[in-house]
């Protein structure tokens, strides 16, 4: 690639060191990450081909241990330390040229909905900065994708079901069906998810890419 070219590139991620995607790859291949406080669903997009996808506990890259007893700052601690063992671990068994990462969408209504907003904005920050801190250090260009955006472009409605986004993905996309993972939170209630949301925030941000490469 001309030097020209590469400053245009860069010009257009400042805030990384972004590097042009793989010249050996057809479509570019896309990781896509829908990150929570407790777990992470993930989905490899590569033009119309799923390479992988799935659940992974922040615990499960770390030994099992009290988290219920553990002070907060200790807690968060492990949990984002557990996150960043997990994205490493995705980097560098598919090597993406982008990742695309889940944004929450801006709106609330009211002072307590506000408030619990920006409790989860916080939450959810923390994790965006590992994902970007480990991207910046590969030269990996990163996405925000917020979720209505990524519904939006799957069913062309914001307000679509997961159930419809599910579907339409099967239709578009060479994947039969998403498998979901259950496991119990420390209250004791149950939580369960696949990798579609991953999935189209991944689809969401290639048809971004496309657009910045015509």
């Amino acid at each position: 690639m001309s030097n020209q070219a590469a400053s245009q590139w860069s010009a257009k991620f400042p805030w990384v060191k972004a590097a042009p995607p793989s010249a050996g790859r057809m479509e570019p291949r896309i990781l896509g990450l829908e990150c929570g406080w407790i777990w992470m669903t993930w989905a490899v997009l590569e033009g119309k081909k799923v390479l992988g996808g799935g659940v992974v506990l922040n615990e499960d890259t770390l030994e099992p241990a009290g988290t219920a007893e553990m002070p907060f700052v200790e807690l968060v601690t492990r949990r984002m330390y557990g996150l960043h063992l997990a994205i490493k671990d995705l980097l560098d068994e598919w090597s993406p040229d982008w990742v695309a990462d889940w944004s929450p969408n801006q709106s609330w209504h009211g002072k307590g909905e506000l408030e619990s907003h920006l409790d989860f904005v916080y939450r959810h920050g923390q994790s965006q900065g590992v994902v970007k801190n480990l991207c910046f250090q590969r030269g990996v260009p990163v996405f925000g994708v917020r979720s209505a955006e990524s519904t939006r472009v799957v069913t062309a409605n914001p307000e679509s079901t997961r159930q419809e986004v599910e579907r339409v993905l099967m239709e578009k996309l060479s994947v039969e069906g998403f498998n979901p993972r259950e496991w119990t939170h420390e209250d004791g209630r149950v939580g369960r998810d696949n990798f579609a949301g991953a999935l189209a925030i991944a689809y969401a941000a290639q048809k971004r890419i496309r657009s910045y490469q015509r």
